[in-house]
C-alpha cells in the first residue's frame, strides 16, 4: 500500500491519489490528519534497527507497518481541536507530547517516505526566504536582491511561489533525477546542488528566465504534483515502491 496523509483538502495530494494509481499495483490510501490523530487505538513500538506499528481507524479498518510499501507524507500540523478546553500550560504540553509522537513516528518508518520529517516541521525541511537564497547563491542560481530593513517584513515563500506559477518555469528534484523542461548541464547541476542542500528527497523548484539563465525564484517540499505530469507520478511510484 501507498499512503497519502494529507489534508483533505490538499488538492495536490488529491490529484496524486488518483493519478498513481496507473503506475503502481499495490492499492493507494489517503489518510487524513484527523483521522491518524482521532484514531482509537495507534500502537508503536521501537527497538534497536526495526520498528512496527498499527493504527486501527473508526472505519474498522488497520493499517500496519507490513502493509504500506511508501509513504508521501504533507502531514504539515497535527489536528488539536480536542485540546481545546485545557489551559493553556497543558495544552501547550499536550500539542508538544502529540507533535513529538508523530515526529518519532513518522521517523521511524522502515519504507521510503516523501518527504520523511524533520525538526523543522512534522512534513520535512522547511526554509524561510534568507534560507532559501542562501542555499540557492551557493547553488549557483541567480537570486534577486532581499530586502532586510527591519521596517520591511519579508515575503514569505508561498507568496513568492505564487507569482511564479504564473511567470517561470518549475522543475521537480527526486533523488538525483530532475523532471520538468530541458536544463543545461550548468543549471542541471545547480538544480541538484540545491535540492542536496534544501535537504529532502523531493522538491519542487520554481524559477524564472533572465537572458537564457534561470533566476530563483522559490523551493518547497511541498509540491503541487499535478505541474510535474505523469514523468513526476512515474518517478515518485517508483520511488514509493522500491
Amino acid at each position: 500500500m501507498i499512503l497519502i496523509i494529507a489534508r483533505p483538502d490538499d488538492v495536490a495530494a488529491l490529484w496524486l491519489h488518483a493519478a498513481i494509481r496507473a503506475f503502481v499495483t499495490v492499492p493507494v490510501r489517503l489518510l487524513t490528519p484527523a483521522a491518524l490523530v482521532y484514531t482509537p487505538s495507534i500502537v508503536h513500538r521501537m527497538a534497536t534497527g526495526s520498528t512496527d506499528w498499527r493504527v486501527s481507524l473508526r472505519d474498522d479498518t488497520s493499517i500496519g507497518c507490513t502493509d504500506v510499501t511508501g509513504i508521501v507524507n504533507r502531514l504539515t500540523a497535527a489536528p488539536n481541536d480536542h485540546f481545546a478546553r485545557a489551559g493553556a500550560g497543558e495544552r501547550a504540553y499536550a500539542e508538544s507530547e502529540l507533535h513529538a509522537f508523530l515526529l518519532g513516528w513518522l521517523g521511524s518508518m522502515n519504507c521510503p517516505v516523501l518527504n520523511p520529517p524533520a525538526p523543522e516541521g512534522l512534513a520535512g525541511v522547511w526554509h524561510d526566504v534568507v534560507g532559501a537564497w542562501q542555499r540557492a547563491t551557493m547553488a549557483g542560481f541567480a537570486c534577486d536582491p532581499v530586502d532586510l530593513s527591519p521596517d520591511r517584513p519579508l515575503p514569505t515563500l508561498p507568496q513568492l511561489r505564487s507569482s511564479a506559477i504564473d511567470e517561470g518555469t518549475t522543475h521537480f528534484v527526486l533523488d538525483d533525477q530532475v523532471i520538468g523542461p530541458h536544463l543545461s548541464r550548468t543549471d542541471r547541476d545547480a538544480m541538484l546542488h540545491l535540492a542536496r542542500s534544501w535537504g529532502t528527497r523531493l522538491i519542487q523548484i520554481d524559477t524564472r528566465d533572465d537572458a537564457g539563465r534561470p533566476t530563483f525564484v522559490t523551493a518547497t517540499s511541498l509540491p503541487h504534483y499535478p505541474m510535474g505530469g505523469g514523468l513526476l507520478v512515474r518517478a515518485m511510484a517508483r520511488a514509493l515502491t522500491a
